[in-house]
């Protein structure tokens, strides 16, 4: 129920159904995770369109962007937010690093993105919070795991869902 099958996606997930310390749980249909989203058919928006998504945020740095950008369907709100922001300033396509470089890369950017990323983590949740009012909101990196994993466990974090959930997401 979690999993939202789709041709050219293969990690999107809802955010709903995770229980919370007070016994209650997160919301379905209003919050979802995901990989990229840049070869998506016109089938797959449909789908993502039922489930009311309005507003796309891409995790990913600019060279990323570059390489595959995502075209939203009309009437879909997108914004980005880098939280590679090195891979920017690098200007560095992944295809064009190599493996000790983008685990490199990870290791220094994902240990330190909740401290020195605060400012941009907080705007991402701010988009989420003011996006929601009007529609679902989708964020979404490359694979769907790691720069997701971040927000998504912020987010699980602050609705106070049961630790061992968030770890397991």
């Amino acid at each position: 129920m979690r999993h939202i099958p789709l041709k050219n996606a293969f990690n999107v997930r809802d955010m709903g159904g995770y229980p919370t310390t007070d016994g209650k749980s997160t919301k379905w249909g209003m919050l979802y995770r995901s990989d990229a989203l840049s070869s998506l058919t016109e089938e797959d928006w449909q789908v993502l369109k039922a489930r009311k998504i309005h507003t796309v945020i891409d995790l990913r740095s600019l060279s990323e962007i570059s390489a595959a950008p995502v075209q939203v369907p009309e009437g879909t709100e997108y914004d980005h937010f880098s939280l590679m922001p090195e891979m920017d300033k690098l200007g560095m396509n992944l295809r064009e690093m190599c493996t000790e470089k983008i685990i490199e890369s990870m290791k220094l950017d994902y240990g330190k993105s909740l401290f020195r990323g605060v400012s941009c983590c907080a705007r991402i949740l701010e988009t989420i919070l003011k996006r929601s009012e009007v529609g679902s909101v989708l964020f979404m990196c490359s694979a769907g795991k790691d720069r997701t994993g971040i927000i998504a466990a912020l987010i699980l974090y602050l609705c106070d869902v049961v630790r061992e959930d968030i770890i397991a997401d």
